[in-house]
């Protein structure tokens, strides 16, 4: 690589909600920095984004940390929230009035890369990264538009990111990606299991080997009602994935009263967290789904913006004092409230998705109703706080994970 001064202070691949918060938070820490910050996207706003699109508090708790807010984004309100195992199970709610919000991720996201811009920071649309090369003095970004030189370089471009092949990542880090597949239909007929406005997870696959669930989500398609639908399969709990999730769908889909062969079945990787994976290295780090996020769920759109946050800090004190190794960036991830959400979360899959007796699936749906309702809402989710808590706060929060 011959030499080249900088182009960008920092370069980050992705502009979904990993990206654009690293790139928000980053400019609210270091104003000095908005000239020095490029977000790079593949495609152009808004896109289409595969995602079931539930929004738990912390997501409007992580956007109002950057002024922004989920009442300038179409939502639906999801009423209940019923965790079933064969039809048969308990209802929740993760906040006061409401079981989550749902919206749709191109919305979502292009109102982040909107607000990317209106502060003045650049985003290159149609850029699409090749190769990433780093050097002890710089970071050089291949695209179909050219390279970029920077100092260093965040990658947020997903499951498949091609920033993470550049970090170290371990031989056998696709055991850490789930599968999904999805789809978005008209309104159904009325689900005998569940009231219209509500929510759907249905565990009964994992009598068939799925390590995962049947989602049914209220949703909608510019404002017209929609549901979202699909199956989500963690492969946390071990083993190669042997079942087919379209057969599951469309099962699932039957017993909710509609045509299975309507279905149009789209299908996309998650990389859930694992502590010991690489997530940074010299001048370069990771966030969001390159990273990892949750394992039980597979919720990654609050788990990504706070991401952002963290990496934003990394970021910020490495620029001010020129270490540039991300040497802490893991350990940062780690202590973090996000970080202990997010080991929760992993091991929690590892231990439920192991059981293979459909005799203890069934009765830890059936009858653990209040354990999993008091765990989920405080160790689960609602794990980001008004404000950044304190690590003492943290640990007292989550006190499984002190030393």
């Amino acid at each position: 690589m011959n030499a080249k001064q900088p182009d960008y202070d920092v370069i980050i691949v992705g502009s979904g909600p990993a990206g654009s918060s690293t790139a928000l938070n980053l400019l609210a820490r270091s104003p000095t920095l908005r000239e020095r910050i490029v977000v790079l996207e593949k495609a152009t706003h808004p896109r289409i984004k595969l995602c079931a699109g539930g929004v738990v508090p912390d997501v409007e708790r992580c956007l109002g940390s950057v002024g922004l807010t989920l009442a300038d984004i179409h939502t639906v309100s999801v009423d209940w929230a019923h965790m079933h195992y064969r039809g048969r199970g308990f209802r929740m709610r993760v906040a006061r009035d409401e079981a989550f919000r749902v919206l749709r991720r191109n919305e979502l996201d292009a109102y982040l890369a909107d607000n990317v811009q209106r502060r003045g920071i650049r985003l290159e649309e149609h850029t699409e990264v090749s190769r990433v090369h780093v050097s002890d003095s710089m970071v050089s970004v291949e695209t179909n538009r050219g390279r970029l030189v920077g100092r260093v370089v965040v990658g947020a471009d997903g499951a498949k990111s091609v920033v993470r092949k550049h970090v170290g990542a371990s031989h056998n880090s696709e055991r850490r990606v789930a599968r999904l597949v999805e789809s978005l239909v008209p309104e159904m007929p009325s689900d005998p299991r569940m009231p219209a406005g509500d929510a759907l997870f249905e565990f009964g696959c994992m009598a068939n080997g799925v390590q995962g669930y049947f989602w049914n989500f209220p949703s909608h398609d510019g404002g017209d009602p929609r549901r979202t639908a699909g199956v989500y399969d963690s492969r946390a709990g071990g083993g190669d994935p042997r079942t087919s999730l379209r057969t599951i769908m469309q099962a699932e889909m039957e017993a909710s009263g509609r045509d299975p062969t309507e279905l149009v079945l789209e299908g996309h990787p998650l990389r859930w967290y694992d502590p010991n994976a690489t997530i940074a290295t010299h001048r370069v780090l990771l966030a969001g789904d390159a990273a990892g996020v949750d394992a039980v769920f597979g919720e990654g759109i609050s788990l990504s913006l706070g991401y952002g946050e963290v990496a934003a800090e990394a970021l910020a004190g490495a620029l001010a004092t020129g270490d540039l190794s991300f040497s802490d960036y893991a350990q940062r991830v780690r202590s973090s409230a996000l970080g202990r959400s997010l080991l929760m979360r992993t091991r929690v899959a590892k231990i439920l998705y192991r059981l293979r007796s459909p005799a203890i699936q069934r009765a830890l749906i059936w009858y653990g109703g209040p354990f999993f309702r008091w765990f989920l809402s405080r160790y689960i989710f609602n794990w980001r706080p008004e404000t950044m808590s304190t690590e003492h706060e943290q640990r007292r929060r989550f006190p499984i994970f002190d030393a």
